[in-house]
């Protein structure tokens, strides 16, 4: 019975460990996207700035 018990726990922690690694890779990846999106709009702003003037 206490084989069972480590080994529920040790998944445990190793399922908590990969959720944390996707949720950091995810967060990553939205900031990346975030960014270039941002720039994008800001670099559109500008050019359409650019022709009203």
């Amino acid at each position: 019975m206490q084989e069972y018990e480590n080994l529920k726990k040790s998944l445990s922690l190793s399922l908590e460990q990969k959720k944390n690694e996707i949720l950091q890779n995810l967060t990553k990846q939205y900031d990346e996207i975030s960014s270039k999106r941002k720039a994008q709009l800001e670099e559109l702003g500008r050019k359409v700035l650019k022709e009203l003037s």
